[in-house]
This record gives structure tokens, C-alpha cells and sequence, in this order.
């Protein structure tokens, strides 16, 4: 029959299709193809691209005529293990006619590898195997059949594709193999592909197991995006270690066509609103470019360098090198958009450089974020630099070198008894946490799968159920729910102020006075008398002590942070702020990687004594000051100079203790500089992405400045901080604390897709950066994407709400809980915000039930329905409960206070023998009040118009009297 019957271990490798992502046609078939139950017909079997039972019949199956087999390529058949009978239409293949000219029972030229006894079923039965290599230059008819002489129409033929370099696809970018389970039992090994085009490996790749033994996974072997590919291993131990080595090769071209400027400077231009006194010339001597007469510019774009790179690859990572040299120092923006869009919000990637005078070599890795192929224009943006000129030159943009260190893999069991080559690599190369770090198994199902897009972190693995073949659901989620939708709830607004700069946020004393202070991020902290003008004399103003004296441009992060005042401040004049300082002194709290220190994040108490005795604390008061601890704030990768996602939102629980949020450290999905390796928020002894409490009044600290909380979640943990309450998060902003049930809510602003509304838990883990919201997080891609069969990890707590990022929606800014009187349909309710987009003001929301889900809506703004002409920065509350919100309109910053569209109120005066009617509404609604002597009159009682959003009015006693606010 021709067929090599082979009883040893074997190599075999699947590619199995990702479900909705979209493949090029013909499909290359996986290498591993599931064969269920047969029936008589010329298709003869079920088939399946994932190992499912063999009840699915119809169900999940492939047509296997859609398929391509390639030379060079090995495939195995694997019959399902549930068939029922287990002898049921034995499979076997032939690629020689038999002598009746029918290819069932014909001959077979390829070599077999399997450990079934072909010779007792004629085929395979349950679960056996065979696998075969087709070789270059094939040229016959490869078919399968069933082994009954009786059923000869059971036969088919393959669909044979040639030679596989001439599919045109790329080459896999290795660094995107992610091992995602491990059978033990089956002794397979499943490598899923997070890249997100069909490619084909170029070079061999080998799997290392406990650094000793290899299995190659050869090249030319074709990976559909998202597809998973599962390699046969030798038997494993129930402790050790496996990884994945690409092989190495050379960077790709450069894509500037003369980066060194040895001809000419073709294809360079300048463009901005300085080009008209810009002058750009070829240095014969340098052999460089020369820009000069730049300088003038307000902004990056208002003098650049562009060149169009042509069509490229925009969803990959290049290199970028380049020697400036420049007379005076300043910041250079790289820059990469569309062709098609100069506008921001399109951009591809930018990243700002600090650049001296003199000569400056600088080298970036620059990240692309489009999802295919893209005709992009390369910018360098000089408007900010502060000189004259500027030489280029040595400028390369290419793909780098693929790397023959570890790309992913995973230690389980234990902890190594000695560290190989491959763990040494994992961990330097941050692919891993630690040589120390283990995924624990027990070998009580055999089967270890990673259950997120994160493979670096082994509290994502899990001992579940086997789910070989396909990891993927959705690799990419591009729209996770519907847009926003308009709510029901109308409510007015009242501009409180608009001669702000900066806002941050509110505080409302409740002294007796009627003051409420308004913070600046600028670092000052303002009256507002009763009526609502800003008194001459600041409470407070740090801006001079400011890390940079403070931001000066509205979207920067750090500032004056947060406020909280002492819930008897009335009484004892203390007040909290976070706030960011140069960092001096040593921190108490450092980055996880030692890297580049921006500024420090600060925590303080001020205390004021009524020292010129006027009754309440003001600014001409004297106080005294400590410092309760500070924390490292680490330089953002993609902004030189500066940090983000500094949070430092404080705020007192119902105990009495206050608690301080942080953000992730910054840049891009939680990684870079000052960053370890699996991210700052899910490192509970990292305070960056947490939610802290503590007791400002009590000494148990390191550092003796602030008190532990005895029942704070992880309070004698060694691997956790004691001051963390909750962490997983990428930059909460802001968190409050319900009035009525001390309950903690706080969003996280999300990175791509998903913002979130979180129920707070003592010890509660909310994901960053495995999950954005509920969905999983890939911290490469920075997308949300969904896996098969998905379990729960590392006690991952949910969001309560969520809604997904569009061009107006951007940001969420969290609120309260509506405890106030004034609207009563408001009255428990959840009230929020979106921050909006660069062009697009912000929004007002609330949460809704919809269908037993609570739904993010907006508000109703006034009786014409209108959207916001500023943008939504911060919440506020007062003492009664009613809100406010903080935000930019213009240039100017404003205080808005949230109202009913059309409110009515009643006191009355028996001895003066009048009733006064109070109206409160919306600003640029008309408010009329109508008053009748009863409820049927209304309709012809006397109608009021007001001038003003806020009005009260008289009216003689009646026996019964009624009154109706209109709004229009």
C-alpha cells in the first residue's frame, strides 16, 4: 500500500481560523484537521478547524474543499475521540487509483507518520491520527475515502495549492507567537498568532522545553491572523518550563530612500504656517538636509518637515534613527499620519524629543496604530524648537531585527531548580516576570491555558479544561456596543462662574457661610462668597512649588491634583491636596524599573488656625503644613518631558479615612518607562494604578506620617501594599463616595474602546491592563479582543457599567450618586460624564436600567435639548448633595451647577400673610411660573415670565393656591 507505519513520537503542527476574522480566499488549510462522523455521500465526514465532540454533526464544521494543502507543509488528521460507534467510516487517504480507476482503497506515495494499527481498521477510528509532509513539486491527486469496501461513494479529493512562498503573504512577525496552552495529557503545545494580517513563517522557530530539549516549527508554515497553531511536544513533566525562539534574521530597508543624504534631499518638503519664511537646502559638505528660519512658530505644526513614505505596512513597530544637530535646544515632534488626514485625532503615532544643542543621535521605536496597509506621511515638527536651524541627517525608518531571544512561553509547577538560557531571557526581555514567578498546577485536569491577551503575567494562566486548537473569538473588537443613546431625564444648568483657570474641581466647606472653593490645577485654591464672586484672596496657592510651576496647557496631568477637605473642617480647618512636585525629597513610594523620574506626586495636610478671628478659615488665616507621602511619577515614553495618568483624586470614606487615587504611571497600555513587567496596576506591591486608604491622623506608616487602616484588604500581605485598597487600574478619574450608603464608585478612563464605571471592593483587582473594561486587553495592539471558552482569573472584579469610546465620546469623568433634593427623579441615581473629544464638546450622562443592565444615557441639557459648549473635566458636590461639574469652554474655565429644567419651591409667612414661590432652571430655557387657585384652572391661571434662571415671587394667602414651573 506504500504506507511507512511509524510507532514513535511525532511532530505535527494546526493552524486553526480565527472566528471573524476576515482570511484571503483560497484558505490555506490548518495543519491539524478534526474528522467526525461519517455518512454516504461524497463528502464522506464531518470536519472541524478545533476539536469539538462529535455530536456538533453539522455544527461549527468546515468544507474542506475550501481549503488549500501547500508542499513543503505538514498536516495531520485527527479523528474526534467521542465517535459513536469507535470503529465508525474508518479514514484513510490515497493519491494512486486502485485498478477500477476509483481512489478508494488506491495507493498512498506519501510517507505516513501515526501510531494507529492502520492494518486493523483499514483507517482511523478515535481518536488516532496520521500526519504527512507534502513534498516540493508535487503532482499527485491526493484524496481521503472511508475504509468499507462497501461504501464507495465515501470518496473525495483535496484541493492541492503548490508552492506556499507564492501566496503572496507576509512573513509572520514572530514576536506576535504567544504560547496559550499547554495539554500535559495530549502532550501538545497551542501557539496562537496576534498578528493581524496572514503571513507565513520565513524562518524556523523552536520550542525549548526545561532548556534541553527542542521541536522545531518549520519555516514555511502559514498562520492566518488570529489562528492558533498546536505542536505535538514530548511527554512534560508536571513542573518546568517552555518557550518560543524565533529565528534571527536582518532588519528590513530602510524606507527613506537616501536617509544619509549622499545625492540630494529628494523627496523632503516643508509645510506649516512658517513655510514662508522657511529655507530648506542640501549641505554638499555635511551631506545633510538644512531647515532654517523656522523659528517664530507657536506650536509643533507651525513649521515641519514632511515626506511621503509611500504605501507601507502601518500596523507594525519600526525603528527609527536619525543625528540632529541644531543651534539651541527645544523639544522636536515625530510625527506619522495618513496621507489622507492631517487631522490629530487620525494620527498614527507621535512621540516628543528633547533635543540639545549641539549634535543629537536619537533612536525611538515607533509603534504604528493603523490595522493594514496605509499611504503615510513622515513629519518632523520644529514649531516648538527655540532656534534657527537645524541639520538632518542618517535618518533610517525600518523594521527591526527579528530577535533570537524568547518571545513567550511560561514556567509551571515550581520554581526551576536552575535557570536556563531561555528563563534568563524571558525575564530580562520582559516576557516573563520572574525566573521565581510560576503558573501553579496540580495535574488535576492536565490542561494549563492562558485566559487573556497578556502572556507575561502567570496569574492570567488557569487549570481548566482543554480547549486545543483555537484561542481566539474575536481578536479584534472594533464595536463593542451601541452609540450613547439621548435619555429620558431633562435638567437645567446654571453657569456658578466663569472667571476660572484651570478647574479641577469643588469643595463645599459648609462653615455656615455659603463659600465654596473652587481648585485650579495651576495650584490654587479660590472663594466663591455667597453670591458667588470670586473673593480677591485665595484659601491657598502652591503654583511657585509646582512642578514646573504648574501645567500650561489645559490637558496636562499633573497640577493640583485633588482636594478633600476634613469632614469637620468647619471646625478644625484641615485640608488634604494632592499635588505634583519636583522630586525632591527621596520618594517613599518608586517606580517599579528605576527608569526616568519626572516629578513626585504629593500627599499634604494643611491646617489653618482662625487667627485674625473672623469665625471661619480664609485665606489671610495662618496654618501650618506636613508632608503625609510621596510617590514617583515615571516620564512618559510618548511625551517627553512630561507624565500622564496621574490621578491624585482623594476623597473621605464614611470612616473617616482617605483614600487617593493613582493612575498606571502613563504612556501607552501600561508599559515603558517606569513600568514593570507586567504593568504597575496588576503589581499589588506597586502603588501606581491603585485606590489607597488611609488614616491621615495616625502613624503606622513607614514612614510614621499616615496610619495603616487595621481592616484594610491586604494588611499583613508581604507580597501586597498595605495601603492598597483596590488595584487594576489605568487612570480612575475621579472616584466618590455615596452619602447615604458610604458605597465607592470610581471610573477608569480606557485606553482605545472601553471607558468604565467600577462599584468599589475592599481587595478588589479591576483588570488594567488584562482587561479594559470587560473585555480582554491586548497590550501590544492596544485593542480589546475575546478568547474560546473564557474562565475568570486572578479575582477580576467587573465594571457595573461601560460604553465605548467615539469621537465624541473620549474620556468618562466620574461622578455621584444624586443625593440631593432639588431633582427628585434624579434621587439614587448615578450621574456622570464623558470629558469629549478635541472637537467635540463634553457630555452629561447618568446610568440607566435598561433590560436589568445599567446603560450609560445623557441627559436632556434645558428645554430645547442642547449639547454642552465646554468640555467636562471634573464633579462636584455640595453639602445638600446638589452637583456640580468643572469644565473649559474656549480659553475660559467655568463652575456650572446642575439644576432642574423648570423647578418650583414653596414657603410661607402666616404673620406677613404671603406665600413666596422660589424658581430655579435652566439658564437658557424661558421660565415662566403659573399660578392658579386650582388644578383644573391651570390651564387659564396667570402665567409669570422670569428674566432669570433663578427667581422668587410673591403671592397673597389663599385658601389653596397652585403653582407650575414651565420650561421652554
Amino acid at each position: 500500500m506504500g504506507r511507512l507505519m511509524m510507532m514513535r513520537w511525532l511532530l505535527w503542527i494546526v493552524l486553526i481560523g480565527c472566528a471573524g476574522v476576515q482570511a484571503q480566499a483560497p484558505i490555506p488549510a490548518p495543519s491539524i484537521i478534526y474528522v467526525g462522523d461519517g455518512f454516504r455521500s461524497a463528502e464522506a465526514y464531518y470536519f472541524y478547524t478545533n476539536y469539538v465532540s462529535a455530536a456538533n454533526r453539522a455544527t461549527g464544521a468546515v468544507d474542506l474543499s475550501s481549503l488549500r494543502f501547500y508542499e513543503g507543509n505538514t498536516y495531520t488528521f485527527e479523528r474526534l475521540g467521542d465517535l459513536s460507534p469507535s470503529n465508525n467510516h474508518p479514514f484513510m487517504l490515497s493519491d494512486q487509483p486502485a485498478g477500477n480507476g476509483s481512489y478508494h482503497f488506491g495507493n498512498l506515495s506519501l510517507t505516513l507518520q501515526t501510531s494507529a494499527n492502520l492494518g486493523s481498521n483499514g483507517g482511523l477510528v478515535n481518536g488516532e491520527s496520521l500526519s504527512f509532509t507534502i513534498p516540493a513539486s508535487y503532482n499527485g491527486s491526493l484524496h481521503y475515502y472511508c475504509a468499507n469496501p462497501y461504501h464507495t461513494e465515501m470518496v473525495n479529493s483535496l484541493n492541492m495549492g503548490g508552492d506556499p512562498t507564492n501566496t503572496g503573504l507576509d512573513a509572520v512577525d514572530t514576536s506576535r507567537l504567544i504560547l496559550t496552552e499547554v495539554d500535559f495529557n495530549a502532550s501538545q503545545v497551542e501557539v496562537t498568532y496576534f498578528g493581524t494580517t496572514d503571513a507565513i513563517l520565513e524562518g524556523a522557530a523552536s520550542l525549548v522545553i526545561d532548556g534541553t530539549n527542542t521541536v522545531s516549527v518549520p519555516a514555511g508554515t502559514i498562520f492566518m491572523a488570529g489562528s492558533s497553531v498546536v505542536i505535538p511536544v514530548p511527554s512534560l513533566s508536571s513542573s518546568g518550563h517552555i518557550w518560543l525562539k524565533p529565528a534571527g534574521s536582518a532588519g528590513g530597508a530602510n524606507l527613506f530612500s537616501d536617509g544619509n543624504f549622499d545625492s540630494g534631499i529628494t523627496g523632503w518638503s516643508k509645510s506649516g504656517q512658517q513655510s514662508g519664511t522657511m529655507q530648506l537646502d542640501y549641505d554638499s559638505v555635511s551631506e545633510a538636509l538644512e531647515l532654517t528660519g523656522f523659528n517664530g512658530g507657536v506650536d509643533y505644526w507651525h513649521a515641519k518637515l514632511v515626506y511621503s513614505l509611500g504605501q507601507i505596512d502601518a500596523s507594525k513597530t519600526y525603528d527609527l534613527t536619525a543625528d540632529f544637530t541644531t543651534d539651541v535646544g527645544g523639544t522636536l515632534r515625530i510625527y506619522f499620519r495618513p496621507s489622507s488626514s492631517s487631522a490629530w485625532g487620525d494620527r498614527l503615532y507621535n512621540v516628543d524629543v528633547t533635543l540639545q544643542a549641539g549634535l543629537n543621535s536619537i533612536s525611538e521605536e515607533i509603534p504604528l496604530s493603523a490595522s493594514t496597509n496605509e499611504v503615510v506621511v513622515f513629519e518632523f515638527q520644529v514649531g516648538q524648537l527655540n532656534g534657527t536651524s537645524i541639520e538632518v541627517d542618517n535618518i533610517n525608518l525600518s523594521e527591526p531585527a527579528v530577535s533570537t531571544d524568547v518571545v513567550s512561553g511560561l514556567i509551571y509547577g515550581g520554581i526551576p531548580s536552575s535557570s536556563s538560557a531561555e528563563v534568563q531571557s524571558a525575564v530580562s526581555g520582559k516576557k516573563w516576570l520572574s525566573a521565581s514567578a510560576y503558573v501553579p498546577y496540580s495535574a488535576t485536569s492536565g490542561v494549563l491555558r492562558l485566559m487573556a491577551l497578556d502572556a507575561t503575567n502567570p496569574d492570567y494562566w488557569v487549570e481548566t479544561t482543554r480547549n486545543m486548537g483555537q484561542f481566539f473569538d474575536q481578536q479584534q473588537i472594533a464595536d463593542p456596543y451601541p452609540d450613547i443613546a439621548n435619555g429620558e431625564i431633562y435638567i437645567g444648568l446654571q453657569t456658578v462662574n466663569t472667571n476660572l483657570s484651570y478647574p479641577m474641581g469643588m469643595v463645599d466647606p459648609n462653615d455656615g457661610t455659603g463659600r465654596l472653593f473652587v481648585y485650579q490645577q495651576t495650584g490654587q485654591i479660590l472663594v466663591l462668597n455667597s453670591n458667588r464672586v470670586l473673593e480677591s484672596t485665595a484659601l491657598m496657592d502652591i503654583q511657585s512649588a509646582l512642578h514646573a510651576n504648574g501645567p500650561d496647557r489645559f490637558w496636562y496631568e499633573f497640577g493640583l491634583l485633588g482636594v478633600a477637605l476634613a469632614p469637620n473642617f468647619a471646625s478644625n480647618g484641615t485640608l488634604y491636596f494632592c499635588a505634583s512636585y519636583p522630586p525632591t525629597p527621596v520618594a517613599d513610594f518608586s517606580i517599579s524599573d528605576g527608569g526616568n523620574v519626572i516629578h513626585h506626586s504629593v500627599l499634604m495636610e494643611r491646617v489653618f488656625t482662625d487667627s485674625n478671628g473672623n469665625g471661619f478659615f480664609d485665606g489671610s488665616d495662618s496654618y501650618t503644613e506636613r508632608e503625609l507621602l510621596r510617590v514617583e511619577q515615571p516620564e512618559a515614553d510618548a511625551f517627553a518631558g512630561r507624565s500622564n495618568h496621574n490621578s491624585g483624586r482623594i476623597s473621605f470614606d464614611q470612616n473617616g479615612y482617605l483614600l487617593l487615587s493613582f493612575g498606571d504611571g502613563g504612556s501607552l497600555s501600561d508599559t515603558g518607562n517606569g513600568h514593570g513587567v507586567i504593568g504597575n496596576a496588576q503589581d499589588s506591591s506597586n502603588i501606581l494604578g491603585s485606590i489607597i486608604r488611609i488614616n491621615p491622623t495616625g502613624n503606622n506608616s513607614v514612614n510614621g506620617q499616615y496610619g495603616i487602616p487595621a481592616d484594610n484588604p491586604f494588611v499583613n500581605d508581604a507580597t501586597k501594599l498595605d495601603e492598597i485598597y483596590a488595584y487594576g487600574f489605568r487612570n480612575p478619574w475621579t472616584m466618590s463616595v455615596d452619602k447615604l450608603t458610604g458605597e465607592i464608585y470610581s471610573p477608569d478612563s480606557g485606553e482605545q474602546k472601553i471607558q468604565e464605571l467600577n462599584l468599589i471592593e475592599a481587595g478588589g483587582n479591576y483588570g488594567w491592563r488584562a482587561k479594559e473594561g470587560s473585555f480582554l486587553f491586548d497590550p501590544v495592539s492596544s485593542l480589546p479582543g475575546s478568547i474560546m471558552n473564557p474562565e475568570s482569573f486572578g479575582s477580576v472584579v467587573d465594571p457595573i457599567a461601560e460604553y465605548d469610546q467615539s469621537d465624541a465620546y473620549v474620556n468618562i469623568i466620574g461622578g455621584f450618586i444624586y443625593r440631593g433634593s432639588a431633582i427628585p427623579e434624579l434621587q439614587g441615581t448615578y450621574v456622570c460624564g464623558d470629558y469629549g473629544g478635541w472637537a467635540t464638546p463634553g457630555n452629561l450622562m447618568y446610568i440607566d436600567q435598561v433590560n436589568g443592565t445599567n446603560t450609560f444615557k445623557t441627559f436632556k441639557i434645558g428645554a430645547s435639548n442642547r449639547t454642552l459648549a465646554s468640555n467636562v473635566r471634573v464633579f462636584a458636590e455640595d453639602a445638600q448633595g446638589e452637583l456640580y461639574f468643572v469644565g473649559v469652554e474656549g480659553s475660559a474655565g467655568k463652575l456650572f451647577k446642575v439644576v432642574p429644567v423648570a423647578g418650583v419651591s414653596l414657603s410661607m409667612s402666616v404673620a406677613d400673610d404671603e406665600a413666596s414661590v422660589t424658581v430655579v432652571g435652566d439658564e437658557q430655557s424661558t421660565l415662566s411660573l403659573i399660578h392658579a387657585s386650582s388644578m383644573s384652572g391651570m390651564d387659564a391661571g396667570t402665567t409669570n415670565v422670569l428674566t432669570e434662571s433663578e427667581a422668587t415671587l410673591t403671592f397673597p394667602l389663599e385658601d389653596q393656591s397652585f403653582f407650575k414651573a414651565i420650561a421652554e
